[in-house]
């Protein structure tokens, strides 16, 4: 990978459940040259989210290039976030959401660096990283 412009930073990807639901996958794949960083220093973790306790879950994965969670139960309205550390080359991550389906609202904050976040869809999304800051 080209490190001429490859920047780490840490992002929170945060999802919320609208209906009530079990054995419910979630799944962020990396499309492009980046990869979640996992060392003893960058760690990957499991928080709650918007004030709701963090649902049970049946395994939560990270690797270079994704990460799954299995959430066993939620009700409407719990959510979670999982935050990981990231590159950027050429300030974006470009990544596949998939919500097997589920009733979800998905986003994304980037917690140190430019900060900013936005939404994400299911399917193919774009996080660019605004170098003016």
């Amino acid at each position: 990978m080209p490190s001429n412009d490859l920047a780490l930073y840490q992002v929170a990807f945060q999802f919320q459940f609208k209906d009530t639901m079990s054995n419910q996958m979630l799944e962020i794949a990396v499309l492009d040259s980046n990869e979640f960083v996992i060392s003893s220093e960058k760690k990957s973790q499991l928080t709650p989210y918007m004030g709701s306790s963090t649902p049970p879950m049946n395994n939560a994965s990270i690797w270079t290039t994704g990460l799954f969670l299995n959430v066993a139960s939620a009700a409407a309205y719990d959510s979670v976030a999982n935050v990981v550390w990231s590159t950027f080359e050429n300030g974006s991550l470009r990544l596949d959401l998939n919500t097997h389906g589920a009733n979800i609202a998905a986003s994304y904050s980037l917690l140190d660096g430019p900060g900013g976040g936005g939404q994400l869809y299911p399917g193919e999304n774009t996080i660019s990283i605004n170098k003016s800051r």
